[in-house]
This record gives structure tokens, C-alpha cells and sequence, in this order.
């Protein structure tokens, strides 16, 4: 990927930033799954360094944002399954007011 693509490319989620990103988009893109697995791996580890307040999160909501910042290309040994790229498109469930009174 080029430096002007990236530019262009825009940062899927923020709170990781656009070199993650990037770096996700490098790892779905090797050739061999056991380095793409390894690299994956230790992506997930550099996440948890470089933001302290993600270490008390679930490791699978890392995994899945890693997924979700590959547009779902990345093919790796994981601990947890791919998340359905569905789960982007849905709306939240809509929350009822109280019947009754407040």
C-alpha cells in the first residue's frame, strides 16, 4: 500500500489510530498464516502496551476491532472466531420509555 492510499484511507477506528490500522491492514495481507497468526498475536499485545485502559477489556473485543480494521480479511489461528461483518450494518436495539410513572 502506497503512502498516498493510506492517506486517503480513513481511520476505521479512531481510538486505535491510523498506524494500527495500518499495521492490520499489513498483517491481512502476508503471505504466510503462521507469521500472519505470530504477527496478529503481538498486534494484540502492542495494543494493550500502548493503551494501558484496554488491558481490563476482553481480549475479544481487540480481536474483533482487528478484524473490523482489516475489512474483515484477516485469515489467522485467533483465540476467538471472526466476527460477522453484519454486526457493522445493525442498528442498536431501541430502547422503551417507562410506561409507568417516573
Amino acid at each position: 500500500m502506497s503512502n498516498t492510499e493510506t492517506n486517503k484511507q480513513s481511520v476505521i477506528l479512531k481510538e486505535y489510530g491510523k498506524n494500527i490500522q495500518r499495521l492490520a491492514v499489513h498483517i491481512s495481507a502476508m503471505e504466510d498464516r503462521d507469521k500472519r497468526t505470530q504477527s496478529a498475536f503481538l498486534l494484540v499485545e502492542m495494543v494493550k502496551q500502548l493503551n494501558p485502559q484496554m488491558k481490563a477489556e476482553n481480549d475479544q473485543k481487540i480481536w474483533d476491532d482487528l478484524h473490523i480494521m482489516s475489512n474483515f480479511k484477516l485469515d489467522v489461528d485467533g483465540p476467538y472466531p471472526a466476527p460477522d461483518p453484519e454486526i457493522l450494518d445493525r442498528k442498536p436495539k431501541r430502547v422503551g420509555y417507562p410506561k409507568g410513572e417516573v
